[in-house]
């Protein structure tokens, strides 16, 4: 499937629901990281203070989650706190679309 690059301009960055952690595990295999479901689920509920961890999916009109990115408060004793990224994945079908770029802008603000 083939999506224009018009989509990204309506692309929802929002939290993720209960149903979209089947297309979350999808995209992390795309990368190599088998896990199911009830694993993306598990993990998500070990992360869910605000003011630690971030997590967001981008939606494309129609509902397809086209990517999902990870970020964690960073302490550091010689660097003092940053944000990592722990995980950014985008749909090999929508890459080179600016929908990383999106997510992380939304991570960083």
């Amino acid at each position: 499937m083939m999506l224009q690059s018009t989509f990204i301009s309506s692309c929802i960055v929002r939290v993720p629901r209960f149903t979209d952690f089947d297309r979350m595990a999808s995209l992390a295999g795309q990368l190599g990281y088998e896990c199911t479901a009830e694993q993306i689920q598990e993990r998500l509920e070990g992360m869910r203070d605000p003011c630690q961890y971030a997590i967001y999916v981008a939606e494309l009109p129609g509902g397809q989650i086209a990517g999902w990115v990870g970020a964690f408060i960073f302490r550091s004793v010689e660097t003092g706190s940053g944000v990592e990224i722990s995980g950014l994945i985008v749909d090999e079908q929508v890459r080179s679309r600016g929908i990383g770029k999106i997510l992380i802008s939304t991570v960083e603000e």
